[in-house]
């Protein structure tokens, strides 16, 4: 495996931020679900229909996986020590996360507790603060909204926290399976799958792909 720090063209530099910018369109795609919304219009089966289930259904499954496998490249791009790597994703993922996590919480308490409209907050996934246990103090930062924490759309940054902490694991199995390690990955994707709140098949595999052609150079 190479050792010496890969540097990018300015080419490759904008190549990488177009695919995040087309991966953000993507994931405006899954949550607008237009497919749905259009289905009156069509009927199965045929060439509008299949390509409507193309563009707003599958291809956006792309998004997220490429939103770790760039994630995975990047991480491993620089050279730096794993404390200067962490010391930086503490300020840029971590410190973040437990902010927003907390403007999440903040919001409900302001209008529950304290303008008395908890009626606004009725048919949610999420309990009435009234309702929290001690635990759930520390479950909104983690899983306490169907698996996600209480601000639900940052479980994607979670799930990257917890795979920056693998990254040296990952590096160590890329230096030393080499080929074998994106075959294995690709095994474990396709053939068996799983998810906790955290931690997913997906998310690991593609993080470790992407990881994997840096650490290869």
């Amino acid at each position: 495996m190479n050792n010496n720090a890969l540097v990018l063209s300015p080419q490759q530099s904008k190549n990488i931020n177009l695919l995040k910018g087309l991966s953000i369109v993507l994931v405006v795609f899954i949550h607008a679900d237009v497919r749905s919304q259009l289905s009156r219009y069509m009927e199965m089966g045929t060439t509008m229909d299949v390509y409507m289930e193309t563009l707003t259904r599958i291809l956006v499954d792309n998004a997220v996986p490429m939103f770790y496998f760039v994630s995975g490249f990047l991480f491993f791009l620089h050279k730096a020590s794993y404390s200067d790597k962490f010391k930086s994703r503490i300020r840029t993922l971590v410190v973040p996360y437990l902010f927003w996590c907390f403007v999440g919480f903040l919001i409900p308490f302001v209008i529950q507790r304290l303008l008395g409209l908890e009626r606004l907050y009725s048919g949610t996934s999420l309990k009435l603060l009234k309702d929290f246990s001690a635990p759930d103090y520390i479950r909104m930062f983690w899983d306490i909204r169907d698996g996600a924490p209480i601000l639900s759309t940052l479980w994607f940054l979670r799930n990257l926290i917890v795979l920056v902490a693998f990254t040296p694991v990952i590096a160590w199995l890329a230096k030393h399976l080499r080929f074998m390690f994106p075959v294995m990955l690709l095994v474990t994707y396709f053939f068996f799958p799983w998810s906790v709140s955290g931690f997913s098949t997906n998310g690991f595999c593609w993080f470790a792909m992407g990881a994997y052609f840096s650490v290869g150079g």
